[in-house]
């Protein structure tokens, strides 16, 4: 996030306890709670490439677990770090 992005979200949360009161009884809050302020504020245009790889199957909710078959593609795409890791699905990640 930009600092003006950051600056923002401060703000808008000084001026809207009702958000925190509504995250505090949420499900994974933090899969959300910044993410929707983000897209709320004047800078949701500004996003920029993501340093994660990821994949999701057509209709998926979450991502796929990655396996050792997804390593090429994923160390390809220039990202630091991927998701979603599952040692007892495929324990390839682990030494590496």
């Amino acid at each position: 996030m930009t600092g003006e992005t950051v600056e923002w979200i401060i703000n808008y949360l000084g001026q809207h306890e009702d958000y925190y009161i509504f995250y505090k009884n949420t499900v994974c809050p933090d899969e959300s709670f910044f993410q929707t302020l983000v897209m709320m504020s004047p800078y949701a245009d500004k996003k920029t490439d993501y340093l994660t790889y990821l994949h999701f199957s057509e209709g998926a909710n979450s991502p796929d677990i990655l396996r050792a078959s997804d390593f090429p593609q994923a160390k390809e795409s220039g990202c630091l770090v991927m998701r979603k890791v599952d040692m007892d699905v495929d324990d390839f990640f682990v030494s590496r």
